[in-house]
């Protein structure tokens, strides 16, 4: 971005100047020049100069973009640009909720007046290098479910004595797990009494990661079969069992 009559431009009441938009590693930008400092940023007698993502932006909230900036101004005495990089090196992340980055003291007028970056015709150059690094690690994203819906399952098994299969299944019910992801879930078991007190029920709680790899989990000794009608658990050669989750929790992996 080159500038003739920089001092002109000091001089009227252009508060800032705006470029006009430009792509660079897939995504549009402007630069944004305040010549005598931004104001709100208690730059004055200075030039602050920041990069803009320029418009369209992603319409959703959660996109972001890190990019890794280094502002540059040309220096007429020894033929190269002076290069501008925060310090820490970090990458500037661009989304919703920031849209610029930069420099609010990026040079002193006086400093800029007197050590070559205006020529004899009083032009100045500024000018943007910048690279979006590609993220090669991994993450993960953990998801907690407020308000779970859905979150118990009743199965009464008639003619138990006739169950001769080792493992038998209820109906499914609540959510899958994601293809790639866990589930962590707190949940409580029960077999319920038949007389429906609640105190009576054997109830015991237990806490799981479940994924692809481990996908059930339980108590090997819930119950002793000789102790069913004893305790109310078994009447007609029934049982009602009940599971009731009181906590999940989706972990997926980031992309």
């Amino acid at each position: 971005m080159k500038i003739e009559s920089f001092s002109l431009l000091r001089a009227s009441k252009i508060e800032k100047y705006v470029s006009g938009s430009f792509e660079a590693c897939g995504y549009h930008w402007r630069l944004v020049l305040y010549p005598n400092g931004r104001a709100d940023r208690d730059a004055k007698d200075h030039i602050s100069l920041y990069l803009e993502m320029a418009e369209p932006k992603p319409s959703t909230t959660g996109w972001h973009v890190r990019v890794i900036l280094k502002m540059l101004v040309y220096d007429h005495r020894r033929y190269k640009y002076l290069t501008f990089q925060d310090a820490s090196g970090i990458a500037c992340r661009f989304d919703h909720m920031r849209s610029e980055w930069g420099f609010d003291r990026l040079l002193p007028h006086e400093t800029f007046d007197t050590s070559g970056f205006l020529d004899d015709y009083d032009s100045c150059t500024f000018g943007i290098e910048l690279s979006v690094p590609r993220d090669t690690g991994k993450g993960e994203y953990m998801s907690i479910i407020k308000g779970l819906k859905n979150n118990s399952c009743t199965w009464t098994i008639r003619n138990f004595s006739d169950m001769k299969d080792e493992k038998n299944w209820s109906d499914e019910f609540n959510t899958a797990i994601p293809e790639g992801g866990k589930l962590y879930v707190e949940y409580k078991l029960r077999m319920k009494n038949h007389s429906g007190v609640r105190k009576k029920h054997c109830v015991k709680e237990d806490q799981h990661w479940f994924s692809p790899q481990t996908y059930s989990e339980g108590f090997e000794d819930f119950v002793a079969l000789s102790s069913l009608k004893d305790q109310g658990l078994k009447q007609n050669d029934s049982l009602i069992v009940e599971v009731e989750i009181t906590f999940m929790a989706i972990v997926t992996g980031l992309n």
